[in-house]
């Protein structure tokens, strides 16, 4: 799976899932209608924690979306710069 197929699919649900699954950080290449999805959400940061970058900022907001990705993550500074951006996180605090 390619970054043109994903970009083609940006709206398929389906197609996303998968994709995510692959390469979290697929979820950027998602509409924003998915990237506000939680299922979708959740399963890249299975994939891929740093993939909450690319979460709507509502779920950057939500505290089972933000705990998932901070289990996956080992290094907390990359998670900072990940979700640094949201300015109302629960683990920003800004």
């Amino acid at each position: 799976m390619d970054e043109k197929e994903v970009i083609k699919n940006k709206d398929n649900k389906e197609f996303i899932l998968k994709a995510v699954s692959e390469n979290g950080k697929f979820l950027e290449l998602a509409s924003k209608e998915l990237q506000n999805d939680k299922e979708v959400v959740l399963k890249a940061l299975e994939q891929d924690a740093e993939a909450l970058e690319f979460a709507s900022e509502e779920l950057k907001d939500n505290k089972e979306v933000v705990m998932k990705g901070t289990k996956m993550f080992d290094n907390w500074d990359e998670l900072e710069k990940s979700i640094h951006n949201c300015k109302k996180c629960k683990l920003c605090y800004k």
